[in-house]
């Protein structure tokens, strides 16, 4: 059986004709004592609270930043933070790094499965840690070949690159996946 491409609706094409690309002159910035984002567009309105969410974290991490209002609606798409002035660059790199905040596993030191989860000893580039996770198909995910993006029950993140791990590290991870 051949899959079929999946249909898409009018629905769907209305809302993709309505993202609104936001250009270094469509917005003037403003970052409040406490870090925090607010924004007035040129032509309409000005917006008190606003974070900064990538449309793809894992493979555009500068491209693409949905600038989003306090009830999460999308004010518009920066597609390159590259083309803002440095000042709003780093507010919003500052608003992503937050946000996205996902320490680097450094090194696996024990792997064990205990109470239908399992449970993780690790060091980070942050320090040691333990984790808690589900099954490994539930948690884990594999971005790109030697790259994995690890999920805890608290809703953490984690990175882990294989290639820098140590042996035994590596050999935990690989007898887990």
């Amino acid at each position: 059986m051949i899959d079929e491409e999946p249909k898409t609706t009018e629905e769907d094409r209305d809302e993709a004709a309505n993202v609104k690309y936001l250009k270094p002159g469509d917005f003037a910035l403003f970052q409040s004592e406490g870090g925090g984002l607010r924004l007035t567009l040129a032509d309409s309105k000005s917006v008190l609270r606003v974070k900064a969410k990538r449309c793809f974290p894992f493979t555009f991490a500068n491209r693409y930043i949905s600038l989003r209002d306090g009830n999460d609606e999308e004010i518009g798409i920066i597609p390159d933070l590259g083309a803002l002035s440095k000042e709003y660059r780093l507010w919003i790199e500052d608003d992503l790094d937050i946000r996205y905040f996902t320490p680097r596993v450094k090194a696996i030191k024990s792997i064990r499965y205990r109470f239908g989860g399992i449970e993780w000893h690790v060091v980070t580039d942050c320090g040691p840690k333990r984790l808690i996770t589900k099954g490994v198909h539930d948690t884990m995910m594999e971005i790109e070949p030697g790259r994995y993006v690890i999920n805890d029950l608290d809703g953490n993140r984690y990175e882990v690159f294989t290639e820098e791990l140590d042996e035994a590290s590596a050999g935990r991870l690989g007898r887990l996946i």
